[in-house]
């Protein structure tokens, strides 16, 4: 120990007396000016796991994220925490992970321009779900009763943000919205289930009509025009991108033609029917002042027919009579005090083009009729209003019809010959024609979310002026590939991959590469500037599914 302790006396004079405690580097021995050590750089994000499992919903889980520099030192830069699908799973700003519904999706953790992701699987476990009211009687055709649906886990714990899937049978009896809103259709009684991660509940609808149609031996024919065919510069085909670009919409918009701006156009009865619902609104992102509010109307025809307009500018007065005449920021139709009947031909409504307001629409349902789509299970639980949409155009009589058939054109205003009136399923499967989602599990609702570029839906969709439409995609929800382009391509041929450049007139504006993994998953990447790459991106795209 003591020759031990000499030796490293020794060591310390040498260092201080014989030059050995030199550490610079060789070149700037004794040099004063020595760079300082670089400036620290976060450059990765490390996380205390790359994938999580949790059992059953409303369960929580943490996710540790620490960032690092360039020499793999940790910093104290701040990390922001999102979710693909929330409706899966959400996280909160502390990286606290909860699961809302069976599925999968991706977390992912953010500082700056640098991500780390986790995987996150949410598996079922033992849940029940209890109706309130379990049993109900609806009175007239448009009216409406809010079902609640009480998710509990396997410790009798209330999910809170469970997700629920809604269905109805038979819907010519009576139909329920993504949020559990039961509509009256026709008599009888129907079952609405409510079903979560494997589990669910039903309950009994009954429809014992007091005033409309409650029962009919043939479909009713349009035999009045809605409106003189003179005023109409442009129809639209159902099934366009519509909805704030954001979705494949069931609705026929009717543009009326130029230089009648305040000019009201009579809105008529096209058989005789029932107005059974209406709702006194002004649209989001109306003008604040000028704006003339619009109404949105439910007609009942009987036979399961039924119509709903949109910015309508004025109502018959017997509507007004027994309709809330209050100004609502929601289009979302109430059922009126009692129906108000209108003959064939009769007036029911005025329509006035000017303010920002250049089309009205409309949709007709036929609840007995049921549309076939890719993958069914996503219009039954989420867009069931979209099953039993019909061309409104093709009910009118054969004499009256070929007025509004000819009239079908582009959302730009031009008619198009022989375009016939469209649909709500444009799927083609294999391809990227059709509505995409960003989960692969059936969900009770469309999130309609956004995650940078990439929104959920993606509608793609070929117009009738051959324009690809594609909708929820980029900072404007709107990407137009038109015919002239040299990347255009019908999508529903695009069998593997192609890569749609967008342009500003001759300058490349951004690009959208679609890259088919099977007849129902698709991989989108999204550049808001410049030309197409030379190869689909390696990472920053995001995964679709039917």
């Amino acid at each position: 120990m003591r020759i031990r302790s000499a030796l490293a006396a020794v060591l310390v004079l040498c260092t201080t007396a014989c030059g050995g405690g030199d550490t610079t580097s060789p070149g700037t021995k004794g040099n004063p000016s020595t760079p300082a050590p670089t400036t620290p750089v976060a450059t990765s994000i490390v996380l205390s796991t790359q994938s999580v499992t949790i059992n059953g919903l409303g369960a929580t889980q943490g996710v540790g994220a620490e960032v690092r520099d360039q020499r793999g030192q940790p910093m104290s830069t701040a990390v922001s925490w999102s979710s693909a699908s929330p409706g899966i799973a959400s996280v909160s700003s502390s990286g606290l992970i909860t699961s809302n519904a069976v599925g999968a999706t991706d977390v992912v953790a953010t500082a700056g321009t640098i991500t780390a992701t986790v995987r996150v699987v949410v598996a079922p476990n033992n849940v029940s779900i209890t109706l309130s009211p379990n049993s109900l009687t609806l009175n007239t055709v448009g009216a409406t009763a809010q079902l609640q649906a009480m998710v509990r886990n396997a410790n009798g714990d209330v999910v809170t943000n469970a997700v629920v899937a809604w269905s109805a049978n038979p819907t010519s009896v009576a139909t329920v919205s993504s949020s559990g809103v039961v509509t009256a259709v026709g008599n009888g009684t129907a079952s609405i289930t409510a079903t979560s991660a494997g589990a669910s509940a039903t309950a009994n609808i009954g429809v014992q009509l007091s005033n409309g149609p409650s029962t009919c031996t043939q479909q009713p024919v349009f035999a009045s025009h809605l409106l003189d065919p003179s005023m109409i510069k442009v129809i639209t085909q159902i099934g366009v991108v519509g909805g704030g670009n954001t979705e494949i919409v069931g609705r026929s918009y009717v543009f009326p033609i130029d230089g009648i701006d305040g000019v009201r156009i009579p809105l008529n009865a096209p058989t005789a029917l029932n107005v059974v619902a209406a709702k006194h609104y002004l649209p989001s992102g109306a003008p604040t002042s000028g704006y003339v509010p619009d109404w949105s109307l439910l007609l009942d025809a009987g036979c399961g027919i039924q119509l709903e307009l949109f910015h309508v500018k004025d109502v018959a007065a017997s509507i007004k009579a027994v309709a809330d005449t209050s100004i609502s920021n929601s289009s979302a139709w109430q059922p009126l005090s009692r129906n108000v009947p209108f003959a064939a031909g009769e007036t029911f409504g005025w329509y006035m083009r000017g303010l920002n307001s250049v089309a009205f629409d409309v949709i007709v349902h036929d609840r007995n009729h049921v549309n076939q789509f890719t993958n069914q299970a996503r219009y039954v639980t989420g867009r069931s209003n979209l099953l039993d949409v019909v061309c409104p155009w093709t009910l009118f009589a054969p004499n009256l019809r070929s007025s509004y058939l000819g009239a079908i054109g582009s959302q730009t205003g031009f008619r198009v010959a022989g375009a016939g009136c469209g649909a709500v399923n444009r799927d083609v499967p294999g391809t990227p024609a059709g509505q995409w989602f960003t989960s692969a599990t059936v969900t009770a609702n469309w999130p309609f979310a956004k995650v940078g570029h990439y929104g959920d839906p993606l509608p793609i969709v070929l117009g009738v002026d051959s324009t690809v439409y594609i909708g929820h995609t980029g900072p404007a929800n709107d990407v137009r590939i038109y015919r002239e382009n040299s990347t255009w391509k019908d999508p529903a041929t695009i069998t593997t991959s192609h890569c749609y450049q967008a342009m500003s007139g001759n300058t490349a504006s951004g690009w959208l590469w679609l890259r088919m993994n099977s007849a129902t998953q698709m991989d989108a990447a999204y550049g808001d500037t410049g030309a197409c790459p030379a190869t689909f991106p390696a990472s920053g795209f995001m995964p679709y599914y039917r």
